[in-house]
């Protein structure tokens, strides 16, 4: 992957563990503040790791050439 493909904005990374959030995916594990910044440390929830499970099998077996 490149750089360009790669980064992404503070706002876009948000949403997009909001939305992980919100399906089960992730749970924020703690905060904390730092320098006066509010700081979340998330972790991938047994849901997350079957679904994440889920997706490299299909990766694999599409790169294998076969369909899922």
């Amino acid at each position: 992957m490149t750089a360009a493909c790669t980064a992404t904005g503070a706002g876009t990374l948000c949403a997009a563990l909001d939305r992980l959030t919100r399906d089960g995916l992730v749970a924020t594990e703690r905060e904390e503040a730092v320098e006066g910044r509010l700081r979340r440390y998330y972790a991938i929830s047994d849901e997350g790791r079957r679904r994440l499970a889920a997706e490299v099998a299909a990766a694999r077996l599409r790169l294998a050439g076969g369909t899922a």
